[in-house]
């Protein structure tokens, strides 16, 4: 299929997928833990902006609306998107909640636990008026319409 001349308004959960490896070799002496002893961290486009990533591979482009915070993992959520020739960043970003960060912790190809940073308030009024605008600039760009729910 040729994706080429399709454009897919991706709206959703945007979040930062970051993978953090190590090595055990030791039990912590504070507590019955394992101790993971950091190699190497990878990060990755989650939620809506895994499958804005996945539209831009098959050739078609992006338009990814979602709430980004005010914080670090917006930048890294931002970074990787400008990397991706074939999304367009729609974001509307909020001081009032932090962006969706999973971190996953893998030893010996193994997870061993994922910390999950995200808000627990619903959206406020203002924020939801604001995506409201940012999908209504898009939507007549789009040749489909693509709801994510994490």
């Amino acid at each position: 299929m040729d994706f080429s001349n399709v454009t897919v308004l991706c709206a959703g959960d945007v979040m930062l997928d970051r993978y953090v490896y190590g090595d055990i070799e030791r039990i912590s002496p504070e507590a019955p833990v394992p101790v993971l002893r950091l190699t190497r961290t990878t990060e990755m486009l989650g939620g809506a902006g895994n499958v804005a990533n996945n539209i831009a591979a098959l050739g078609g482009r992006a338009i990814l609306v979602g709430l980004l915070g005010a914080d670090d993992a917006a930048g890294g959520i931002r970074a990787l998107v400008d990397g991706v020739p074939g999304i367009e960043p729609a974001f509307v970003e909020t001081p009032h909640r932090p962006t969706i960060c999973k971190s996953r912790f893998v030893a010996s190809r193994q997870q061993i636990v994922r910390t999950d940073q995200e808000g627990a308030l619903p959206q406020q009024d203002h924020e939801v008026a604001a995506l409201r605008r940012s999908i209504e600039h898009a939507i007549a760009r789009a040749q489909a319409v693509l709801l994510s729910d994490y």
